[in-house]
């Protein structure tokens, strides 16, 4: 069914299409959360791993240890994708190019887009999805380098931000409309409104009683809708819960062991009975005097627990959960006990290079439909430019986060140049950031290298 057809029905009708949810998308509020959630483990639930009541009524509190890997394999991935970065290579031929092309980096710039792909990314790979809409409110300002009528914003929806997120497709597969469901408080009752963006509208429909009315409808001039989105089938954690929740059952049953055999045990081996108790606390006597028959035999006994299986068993599933899901283990504990050199720690990064490699094409394909949305709106910004703008080629590239050494990257620099220097002499006094003032400071330096020093 054609957009334009869905937009002439009545409002129940119209939203009962728009409102549709993406089946490929697990649930956050049933599925998603209760794994992301370590509170939501089933180690915490009370039902299942119940506190034990004693006689006299009292409660003992079973251990109960929670393990946020979901929930750390979801920034990780993120972290990977973005921690470098994305960068937007145009193909620029003049100096009109080139000016398109500037003016689109500071509007993401002016967006501060890289936080918002840090931000995308773990709501991507924790919820499942994201969709950014670009909007444009009428604001004559000059942040983008040259005068323009609009200013430009963005905001970014999840499911694990709580909102509802309605993408719809058409029989091909492009997406025609995309929508978002939230409350909107009025008075002293919440409403539920849906917000829809099309190719030429943006309305907005609103639930009164049992039934949907339009109560806004207005055309804009973007000729394409203006957002984004972008899905996945399984969080970042993918199928190994089972293997966090194995290792959290393990950690809290044997601190329970832990607990009840932690106090030191007395035990004096003879046939007579012995009394105990009658002895006083260090401070009131300077020596305790204790008598056993002649046969006796008085000693403590030891828990003689089973700790490097424990410890195997618990290292074992933790290397199994970052081995599955091609994630580095960056604790700084198992950093600082596996002596390696830079080349070697280098060598860990390869299986999440290859993760971000996978990943990278859904997300590049999203930022790329982003910078035609933005490319519109500078339509509007250089109206007198637009087969500029519309012939201006573009691509993103991901790059994966890995250890560098910045001596490393100079050399290999230098090498390819022949020997020749890659940056100015000033330019190096202010990235070394020691002078206040990079052009006093180089000015300093010729005189000194002319033998007149301007100090005397």
């Amino acid at each position: 069914m054609k957009i334009d057809e869905i937009l002439k029905m009545n409002g129940n009708d119209a939203v009962k299409i728009l409102s549709v949810k993406n089946p490929l998308i697990p649930d956050w509020a049933t599925v998603l959360r209760k794994e992301y959630d370590t509170l939501e483990h089933p180690v915490f639930n009370r039902a299942e791993y119940i506190d034990k009541t004693k006689k006299d009524g009292s409660v003992e509190k079973v251990t109960r240890i929670g393990l946020g890997l979901q929930k750390l394999a979801a920034k990780r991935v993120a972290q990977m994708c973005f921690g470098v970065p994305v960068k937007r290579i145009y193909q620029t031929y003049n100096e009109q190019d080139t000016q398109v092309a500037n003016i689109i980096e500071r509007i993401l710039t002016a967006n501060r887009i890289n936080s918002v792909n840090m931000k995308r990314g773990r709501i991507l790979f924790a919820g499942c999805e994201f969709a950014t809409v670009w909007l444009a409110e009428v604001q004559d300002n000059t942040l983008y380098g040259v005068d323009s009528p609009i200013k430009i914003r963005c905001r970014t929806y999840g499911q694990m931000n709580g909102d509802n997120v309605y993408p719809l497709w058409d029989e091909v597969g492009d997406l025609i409309a995309i929508s978002f469901g939230y409350k909107k408080k009025q008075g002293d009752k919440d409403v539920d409104i849906l917000e829809t963006y099309t190719d030429h509208y943006f309305i907005i429909y609103q639930k009164n009683g049992n039934n949907w009315e339009e109560i806004y409808r207005k055309e804009h001039a973007v000729g394409k809708i203006p957002a984004v989105y972008c899905h996945r089938t399984s969080p970042a954690w993918e199928d190994c819960s089972n293997i966090v929740y194995e290792t959290e059952w393990t950690l809290s049953l044997n601190g329970n062991y832990l607990k009840k055999n932690m106090k030191p045990l007395f035990a004096v081996f003879a046939d007579k009975l012995i009394k105990f108790g009658g002895e006083k606390n260090e401070k009131e006597e300077s020596r305790t005097v204790v008598q056993f028959p002649a046969a006796a035999k008085a000693d403590y006994i030891s828990w003689k627990q089973a700790v490097e299986n424990l410890k195997f068993h618990i290292l074992e599933l933790r290397q199994q959960f970052f081995g599955q899901l091609q994630l580095p283990d960056w604790s700084f504990d198992n950093m600082k006990t596996t002596p390696m050199s830079g080349e070697s720690r280098k060598l860990m990064f390869i299986d999440s290079i290859l993760k971000v490699i996978e990943e990278a094409g859904d997300l590049c394909e999203a930022m790329e439909r982003e910078v035609n949305v933005i490319k519109q709106y500078v339509k509007i910004i250089l109206p007198g430019m637009v087969d500029v703008i519309d012939r201006l080629g573009f691509e993103c590239v991901i790059t994966p986060y890995t250890i560098t050494e910045e001596k490393d990257i100079i050399n290999n620099l230098v090498t390819a140049t022949g020997g020749k220097p890659i940056i100015s002499q000033r330019r190096g006094i202010q990235e070394f950031g020691w002078a206040k003032d990079p052009d006093a400071e180089l000015q300093q330096i010729q005189a000194e290298n002319k033998g007149d020093n301007i100090l005397d």
